[in-house]
């Protein structure tokens, strides 16, 4: 929200209970990955990364490797012309940080690991094979008795449970009279206000709960994150006079799970008719997929094609042997846009 004044921000967590039911899917995919002999690559990566990739346990966890340092080939800034680092001094991640979380991710796999070996023996003696000769008819039922059988286990409760108390401690590192916690103690909102001239404290602060910088792998929020709302006189330095009255309103990405490849989802549609403009954002390079072409057609067919605004990103990527220039570039971008239409 574009306005004068002092800079606030509020930002929503997951509840308790969702919280925990996406680690303890991560958990059960990472069991089953032992279970059927994948490596132990795999299985983290299973661990840290839920299957619909809305909630990432590496970026509360950190990293199994001891040491990981930025690239200094890569720029990382806030885009508006801040000087300084963009992220505070007491989020950096220290080396004993760092080999700490590796240590505590190391236990849980040699736990998970344990679990697995129970369910493998368990899910065999159910199925009455090995694993290993499953043929790809059998998948649905090994799934299904896997998923029965980690229920039972008391060392998966017991696993879940270690890792959402960690999870839930990355709050302890945040001023606690920010907080707003629930009736069950677990945080369901935080709220900051800083004057319009410490700009900078204010956007480093928000960026824990937005970013994805890898260095900072342990203590970001972000997979916590339910929404964001930010207030202020958010206008680039250049812009002279009051701020715009502008709300810009941006949510998940669409293609991001595969039934939004073909569809839009109403809690985006049902914002077309709040909106003044509908903006959309498409890569240059590989314009008009799948998914914005979902968008035009839901845009069209609800009434809104006057709102509509495309906007096209990479534009420097955008090469080829019968591309001499910028304006037949721009014809390349623009005829696969009409194409689409």
């Amino acid at each position: 929200i574009l306005a004068e004044g002092a800079f606030k921000a509020c930002v929503s967590f997951l509840p308790r209970d969702q919280a925990r039911q996406f680690v303890a899917d991560c958990v059960a995919a990472c069991a089953c990955t032992y279970v059927e002999g994948g490596s132990e690559s795999e299985a983290l990566r299973r661990l840290f990364e839920h299957p619909e990739q809305k909630f990432r346990l590496n970026y509360l966890l950190g990293h199994l490797e001891e040491s990981v340092a930025p690239d200094d080939s890569d720029e990382e800034s806030d885009g508006d012309g801040d000087d300084g680092e963009s992220h505070p001094a007491g989020l950096k991640v220290t080396p004993e940080e760092r080999q700490q979380m590796a240590d505590t991710l190391r236990n849980h796999l040699t736990s998970i690991r344990a679990v697995a070996d129970r369910l493998a023996e368990t899910v065999s003696t159910g199925l009455g094979q090995p694993i290993s000769q499953l043929t790809a008819s059998d998948k649905d039922a090994f799934e299904e008795l896997a998923e029965a059988e980690l229920l039972k286990d008391e060392g998966y409760h017991e696993i879940v449970d270690r890792i959402i108390d960690a999870v839930e401690s990355r709050f302890e590192s945040l001023d606690q009279t920010c907080l707003v916690k629930g009736r069950d103690g677990w945080p369901s909102m935080w709220t900051l206000e800083l004057p319009a001239e410490r700009r900078a404290e204010f956007i480093h602060s928000v960026n824990r709960f937005s970013s994805n910088y890898a260095p900072l792998f342990g203590k970001l929020l972000t997979p916590l994150v339910q929404g964001i709302r930010v207030r202020g006189p958010l206008k680039p330095k250049w812009h002279e006079g009051p701020s715009p009255r502008l709300v810009i309103m941006d949510g998940q990405g669409i293609g991001h799970t595969a039934d939004s490849t073909s569809s839009v989802s109403t809690t985006i549609t049902k914002r077309f008719k709040l909106a003044d403009l509908i903006l959309l954002v498409d890569n240059a390079a590989q314009p008009l997929q799948a998914a914005s072409c979902a968008v035009l057609s839901s845009v069209v067919a609800s009434g809104n094609t006057q709102k509509l605004l495309v906007c096209f990103t990479h534009f420097d990527e955008v090469r080829g042997d019968n591309l001499p220039d910028a304006k037949s570039r721009k014809n390349h971008v623009t005829g696969s846009f009409d194409n689409a239409v």
